[in-house]
């Protein structure tokens, strides 16, 4: 294949990426309501409570769940809502590794390996906000709030780019630049 069929082919794949993200924004938006997707969330919702209730029973704190609430025999309690599933940042990340230009391995790895990654990330969060809501009840909000919501962003954008091998280098996937440092250094970099 020529450079430039390659570069053809591979803006095709990058539009493909891109439009698949804008997409996901409002299908989200109207898909991931509890009047569309009302028991699948329920469901989900206190599967991720009883998670979190083994955990934090694994690290010897006292907690009991009742639906989708997570209590602590002092009082201190948290809700599991819609957001806490971490379903949202499983499913983008499905979507940005599948459309993503990529060859099959790679991406059948990153759609293994993303979502349970970030899984794991989430229970860690969960456990985390319960123990400090427990234990330091004034600095629950900005854990909440603040501290973890950059760290769940920050997880999706580390999961997708550290997703594995990719198909090509920084200069394959910016052609007409420079090779510069930061772009070389991720385009090429190989996480695992």
């Amino acid at each position: 294949m020529s450079a430039r069929s390659r570069r053809h082919s591979d803006g095709g794949a990058r539009l493909r990426f891109a439009l698949a993200l804008l997409i996901f924004v409002p299908v989200m938006a109207l898909v991931f309501r509890d009047g569309v997707m009302g028991n699948l969330l329920m469901a989900l919702r206190a599967a991720t409570a009883e998670g979190t209730v083994h955990l934090l029973s694994g690290i010897g704190i006292d907690a009991a769940r009742q639906a989708t609430a997570v209590f602590h025999p002092t009082g201190f309690g948290i809700e599991i809502s819609r957001g806490c599933t971490g379903f949202v940042g499983c499913a983008l990340l499905v979507v940005a590794v599948s459309t993503y230009p990529a060859d099959p391995r790679a991406r059948w790895i990153g759609l293994l390996f993303c979502p349970v990654a970030f899984l794991v990330v989430n229970f860690l969060r969960l456990t985390h906000l319960f123990y400090v809501g427990v234990y330091h009840p004034s600095l629950f909000h900005v854990a909440h709030a603040v501290v973890w919501q950059g760290v769940m962003v920050i997880t999706v954008i580390a999961l997708w780019i550290c997703r594995g091998p990719r198909s090509g280098s920084a200069a394959e996937l910016f052609p007409g630049r420079r090779r510069w440092i930061p772009i070389t250094y991720l385009g090429e970099s190989r996480c695992r």
